[in-house]
């Protein structure tokens, strides 16, 4: 009898470090559509307690049963189960999706969380986004993901990840190598998304894309540091992952090569959303987009339908059916 009372204080106490500790191996995914599925399922595999939410249900029953992820019907749930959240939702130049996501739980769900924000998005944005977690008194990490989904998990893919507070990087950063390769861009938020603009501006466009990529981010004011770390990602991504985009929409146009061309494009709402991202920051940054490539490319995607039901095959057939008073070597 006398030796019960510390026995389960001990055994209660035990109980606390381990709940304790298992916390800082969880992490919350926002999104499970193909890639936050994967990144979900990654975290999973590597022995993180994953909470997980998406807004559509089938998304969630996809999911649900799967070792070390708990599916949650409800948002507020599934944040306040993690300090770590990771928002992996459709891509979103303004981040409007992705705010209304923040704004829709409690902000007292926010306070010393850490967010993740790998949906897609471009740099003037997330620093928008990081007053609005600041406000509620959590901290935000722009990040973005250069892989497919089959990718993530594998040394198939690049994350890049980048803050304004440094030491945050540093906590996070063990977090997230998880995934893969990580690419830090320490100074400002906008870093990561910035760099990316730029790898794919680089690999559709060619050296048009990669000189407006460089006056983009001189007019951000990058750091010459930030302008080597994208040259390098240049070099390492056009050979290898991007392969199959660099030049090759300009080589398959000139040699009529239209299955090639095929290969080059994404669906078309899912292209149109990374074209319209451009465009949107390089009107943010002040650089006239009338009569450049990237204004033509868009003229093509915005005559298609936004549902998703155009892939890249239909996306060139349309393209060789427009009516003959389209100069299509124009707006290609």
């Amino acid at each position: 009898g006398a030796m019960y009372l510390p026995l389960t204080l001990l055994f209660l106490i035990f109980s606390l470090c381990v709940a304790d500790e298992d916390k800082t191996k969880s992490i919350t995914v926002l999104g499970l559509g193909g890639m936050g599925r994967a990144v979900a399922q990654c975290f999973a595999s590597k022995g993180y307690q994953v909470h997980a939410w998406n807004r559509g249900k089938e998304s969630r029953d996809n999911v649900r049963g799967m070792d070390n992820i708990t599916v949650h019907d409800d948002l507020k749930e599934a944040v306040d189960s993690s300090a770590l959240v990771a928002m992996v939702v459709v891509a979103d130049r303004n981040l409007q999706a992705a705010t209304s996501i923040i704004n829709s739980v409690p902000p007292t769900s926010w306070k010393d969380k850490t967010l993740i924000q790998y949906t897609t998005h471009e740099p003037t944005s997330i620093v928008a986004q990081e007053r609005l977690m600041e406000s509620l008194g959590a901290k935000l990490v722009g990040g973005q993901i250069v892989a497919v989904p089959h990718l993530v998990c594998t040394n198939g893919g690049s994350y890049l990840v980048s803050t304004t507070d440094d030491s945050l990087l540093k906590d996070t950063l063990p977090v997230l190598e998880q995934l893969g390769p990580v690419t830090t861009y320490p100074g400002n938020v906008g870093y990561a998304a910035l760099a990316y603009l730029g790898l794919i501006q680089s690999l559709q466009f060619g050296l048009a894309g990669h000189e407006l990529s460089l006056l983009l981010m001189k007019r951000y004011g990058a750091p010459r540091k930030l302008v080597e770390q994208y040259l390098e990602l240049i070099q390492t991504n056009v050979p290898t992952y991007f392969k199959r985009f660099s030049g090759l929409a300009t080589k398959a146009v000139l040699e009529n090569d239209y299955e090639s061309l095929a290969r080059t494009f994404l669906p078309s709402d899912a292209y149109l959303e990374i074209l319209e991202m451009q465009a949107y920051f390089c009107e943010q940054m002040g650089v006239v987009l009338e009569d450049t490539y990237l204004a033509q490319y868009l003229n093509v995607f915005r005559r298609l339908p936004k549902d998703g039901s155009v892939g890249p095959t239909a996306v060139v057939e349309h393209y060789m059916t427009l009516d003959d008073t389209d100069d299509k070597s124009s707006d290609l």
